[in-house]
């Protein structure tokens, strides 16, 4: 049987008690987040949301040939 050094014990605590806060944060992160979350409650539908979620697809290539070409340094 192993033995257990007790002077490691202030070390499990302080790491238990980050990985219990961290994981705590995370949840409260993901329940209270208005898109998505891990409860339904307070959730925002979508139909209530009349904003788009993703930018389309002709704003993206707009921008990326804008860096390309590099338009934004000559205005």
């Amino acid at each position: 049987m192993a033995r257990i050094d007790y002077a490691t014990a202030p070390l499990f605590v302080i790491v238990g008690l980050a990985v219990v806060l961290t994981g705590a944060t995370g949840y409260k992160r993901l329940s209270s987040d208005q898109d998505i979350s891990l409860t339904r409650k307070g959730q925002m539908l979508w139909k209530d949301n009349p904003t788009h979620k993703f930018v389309d697809r002709n704003t993206t290539m707009g921008y990326f040939k804008t860096i390309e070409t590099g338009k934004y340094l000559k205005e």
